[in-house]
């Protein structure tokens, strides 16, 4: 396709700007096709001219004077249009001041008979008038002008219900363009009307508006709406006064509550740790430079303290190493917790930080997941508000810079310490194949599907796999990895998962893929994420050379690991429980929060999955109060996965009825209904504790431990046969089938079709 930097060229538009028509067009050269260059990135090839062959014609002559025609009559016509808009403005200039002259300040008080808010809303409804006067188109004629003016103003009051009166601020904004200077009899004749008429007509218009809005029940006086600073004048043209106090009373309500208890600085938020004089250390290092390994031996040395992970089963496996030294460590995550008397440490995810507890150390893992979209925001709170006399940030080195900027906006000491690499990384920039497979290896791919189907081809040249991917329990995780620890398993096939603070003795990273999905769009993998990924390869101690390489020639990795990272400018910001102080719905004020512009360095998070949890629990008509709700819609579970949120709401009934939250029902021996099953095993512990019902742990962790057994046997033992699951009864499928139902599913739905056939051609 022609690049538009080779030369300059123009398209059909361009010459239709230039005043070419298309009888000249047809006189260029036959046309190229092309990338428009005025929308590089967009795939569709436009006709192309070059300017050479356009400026040659124009010189011409006879096409000069052609051109010359045209220029004139356009400008001839621009002219005429400036002329009617110039003479509608001066219309409705004139309009404006007749309306003024005939609006009744005095006689208002009368008609009213002093009612404050039916005042306010006549004036509101002139207002609207003027204000419309310049942008409505007017009547087509004085005589409809009349006609208009005439009806507004003989309307009787009789009754005010009347929705027909809505209407006339509409009318009368179009018909007082034609009053003009009063010269001419016709438009004496509609001054007379208008002054004998129109304040009357506007009491009678806000009698209406007043009627409807009674009728609602609504708890807030019309006054109160009518009196709003910058209340939407034009929005009386052609809403309705219970409109305006949806869309926009209560918004501005809501915007003033919560900037009088939100503070504008997020690190206000925070009152105990600005009390508190804290010093960070900054951890600066790649994957396996050993940050977070020094960060936990001061942890370990510390009377209290917390350390916040991105994974539960790393705060898992810190716990263990914790235990190991003779450190009393609880863990503490969405999921599942292990509260231990007497703790005096304790591992989390960083999402379940207390910011009113204070520690001694605390550790922060994997800080430059703050840009994430969906969990940066409890990176940021924890920098900001964790009560900890010490704390340690280990961060890659993009995620330095916006650290420094949010410690350095609380006012506090830091000190940065860089961390090498203990290991050569090397690139190998050749493709290898799955027959040249080494010891320590791990294959990465970046979907469940793929990382099964690799592990499976690996399994039939004879070389077990480990396997690692995000939607697998996290027990069943740790055996998978015990596998390959113990060397059962002579190498691994894992998603991006293992990219974060996983240790595992891997000499080679392997990238099967150069793309991902990243819940937004099919994307190439970025510098940070492949560096982030290979960075995994070589461990101290085991292998003193780490690898990284591919099995497809992909400039995009061999680029990436060595390609300069852009520094994160931003850091992502959630919303606090402050929200429920607000004495509106929650829903509301949650998109009303959102709409608040955050100020710099911070990005709002995205709340569309509280939007969609809390606007599903509306329409179930489950009546959950706004602590409630928000308590339900931060529970952690895939919303997306339809059983999942079937019984998200069959507990938010049963909680609301006072009845036992019920235990989740196994479903298939597939791998996908083990994981199904587990993820719901995990919602009922996590409800559970979120709305403090009693749980039987006992049964929960035998459950989760069988599944676990079982998912781990079915990838070690059956992956070829159960790998796969019927998308219609999720029954188990050999993990190599093209079809996502099964068989017998199949021939079901052939026979309903053909009993629908059958049915069709009879009748």
């Amino acid at each position: 396709m022609l690049d538009p930097n080779e030369a300059q060229w123009l398209t059909v538009s361009d010459l239709y700007e230039r005043g070419w028509t298309d009888p000249i067009i047809k006189r260029l050269p036959a046309p190229t096709r092309g990338i428009n260059p005025h929308h590089k990135n967009s795939p569709k090839a436009v006709r192309l001219w070059s300017l050479e062959d356009v400026m040659r014609l124009e010189n011409r002559p006879d096409i000069r004077a052609q051109l010359e025609r045209v220029a004139g009559r356009r400008a001839g016509r621009a002219e005429r249009r400036r002329a009617q808009e110039l003479q509608r403005q001066n219309r409705a200039f004139l309009g404006g001041l007749a309306l003024e002259q005939a609006f009744d300040a005095q006689a208002l008080e009368t008609m009213t008979e002093g009612d404050r808010t039916a005042i306010l809303l006549v004036r509101r409804l002139h207002q609207a008038i003027l204000s419309a006067l310049y942008d409505t188109q007017p009547v087509r004629s004085i005589a409809e002008a009349q006609d208009g003016l005439r009806t507004v103003m003989e309307m009787t009051g009789a009754d005010v219900r009347h929705s027909r009166y809505l209407k006339n601020p509409q009318l009368l904004a179009s018909c007082a363009p034609w009053l003009g200077r009063g010269e001419t009899k016709r438009e004496r004749s509609l001054h007379h009307l208008l002054q004998k008429g129109y304040t009357a007509a506007l009491v009678r218009v806000a009698a209406v508006i007043l009627y409807e809005y009674a009728q609602r029940g609504e708890p807030v006086p019309a006054e109160q709406i009518l009196a709003l600073p910058d209340f939407p004048v034009r929005k009386l043209m052609d809403s309705s006064l219970y409109q305006i106090y949806l869309v926009d009373f209560i918004p501005a309500m809501i915007r003033s509550q919560l900037s009088d208890l939100i503070t504008v600085d997020p690190k206000d938020e925070y009152p105990e740790a600005r009390m508190m004089q804290r010093r960070f250390v900054i951890h600066v290092g790649g994957t396996n430079t050993g940050k977070t390994y020094e960060s936990l031996n001061r942890l370990a040395q510390a009377e209290s303290g917390v350390y916040l992970a991105p994974l539960r089963l790393l705060a898992l496996e810190v716990q263990e190493s914790m235990l190991e030294r003779g450190v009393n460590c609880s863990m503490l995550t969405g999921e599942e917790e292990d509260i231990r008397p007497g703790a005096t440490h304790i591992a989390s995810t960083v999402e379940k930080l207390d910011p009113h507890r204070v520690y001694d150390v605390a550790v922060v893992d994997e800080c430059q997941m703050i840009a994430d979209r969906e969990r940066g925001f409890a990176w940021t709170r924890a920098i900001l508000g964790c009560c900890a006399r010490e704390i340690h940030l280990c961060t890659a080195p993009e995620g330095l810079d916006i650290i420094v900027r949010l410690i350095e906006s609380c006012g506090e000491s830091y000190e940065i310490e860089h961390h090498g690499r203990k290991c050569d990384l090397i690139l190998v920039d050749q493709p290898i194949t799955l027959e040249d497979v080494q010891d320590g290896d791990a294959f990465i791919a970046f979907s469940k599907r793929n990382v099964l189907l690799l592990a499976e081809q690996l399994r039939q040249i004879g070389v077990p796999a480990s396997i690692i991917y995000g939607a697998l329990p996290y027990a069943t995780r740790k055996l998978q990895m015990e596998r390959f620890l113990r060397g059962e398993t002579r190498v691994l096939v894992a998603t991006d998962a293992i990219g974060m603070g996983l240790n595992l003795p891997i000499r080679r990273v392997i990238f099967t893929r150069d793309r991902k999905f990243d819940g937004l769009h099919n994307r190439a993998l970025r510098p940070e994420e492949i560096r982030q990924i290979g960075g995994r390869a070589g461990r101290f101690g085991v292998y003193d050379e780490g690898f990284v390489t591919a099995t497809i020639d992909s400039e995009t990795i061999w680029q990436g690991l060595s390609a300069p990272v852009e520094p994160i400018k931003q850091a992502m910001l959630g919303f606090s429980d402050l929200v429920l102080r607000v004495d509106h719905d929650l829903l509301e004020v949650l998109q009303v929060w959102n709409s608040i512009p955050a100020i710099e360095p911070y990005k709002k998070m995205p709340i569309d999955r509280y939007i969609f949890i809390l606007k599903t629990l509306q329409d179930c008509g489950l009546a959950l109060d706004k602590e409630q709700s928000l308590r339900a819609a931060t529970i952690p579970f895939d919303e997306r996965e339809e059983e999942l949120m079937d019984y998200f709401l069959l507990y938010c009934g049963q909680y609301l009825e006072g009845r036992e939250i019920e235990w989740p029902r196994r479903g298939k021996s597939s791998l996908d209904g083990l994981e199904l099953y587990s993820q719901m095993l995990d919602l009922y512990y996590s409800f559970c504790r979120a709305f403090r019902q009693p749980v039987d742990l006992d049964w929960l962790r035998t459950e989760k431990e069988n599944t676990a057994l079982q998912i781990n046997e079915l990838l070690v033992r059956e992956l070829s046969q159960k790998g796969k699951s019927c998308q219609v009864c999720h029954a188990p499928m050999p993990i190599s089938s093209k079809f996502r139902v099964c068989y017998k599913c199949m021939m079901k739905r052939k026979k309903q079709s053909h009993i629908q056939m059958h049915g069709k051609k009879s009748g």
